[in-house]
């Protein structure tokens, strides 16, 4: 049976974590969360994980959690967020090929009655993009576009 890692990245995203916690802790083996001391800009912030993490003893075994320095003299945005999607890969040192690795900010959150469908497309292609709803203010709104009405599943 496959596992299913889900690997992102934070930053004074509180509310985010917490929903993806609560809404693919049935689904996920393992959460891999990554943490900058500072933001990519280079702004240095209190760290938000590990009060979030606390909220959830019953996946204390399912998560592992990085708070990291970016490398010194490292100063460019783009090579930070890099680096941080990067180290996440710490976490998959034992991972098998039949496995479902999930990569996202915070709040690209994969809807979990999705996750079946997923490993059935990964066991045929190597890698896949997802194409998320954009939602706006809260995650409980509804998008409507050129006639089409795009549901967001419930919180």
């Amino acid at each position: 049976m496959s596992k299913v890692y889900d690997c992102c990245f934070i930053y004074n995203e509180a509310p985010l974590l917490e929903l993806r916690l609560r809404l693919l802790q049935r689904v996920v083996d393992k959460f891999i969360i990554v943490e900058g001391k500072e933001s990519f800009t280079g702004n240095k912030h209190d760290l938000i994980g590990p009060a979030i993490i606390a909220k959830f003893p019953e996946l204390a075994s399912q998560i592992e959690y990085h708070a990291i320095d970016f490398p010194a003299g490292m100063t460019d945005s783009w090579k930070r967020e890099n680096y941080a999607r990067d180290y996440a890969s710490k976490g998959l040192s034992d991972i098998e090929p039949d496995d479902l690795v999930i990569i996202g900010d915070a709040d690209e959150i994969v809807n979990p009655k999705d996750i079946d469908m997923i490993k059935v497309y990964v066991s045929t292609f190597d890698l896949i993009a997802l194409k998320l709803q954009f939602l706006s203010l809260k995650g409980d709104l509804k998008a409507v576009t050129g006639g089409k009405d795009y549901n967001f599943w419930p919180t």
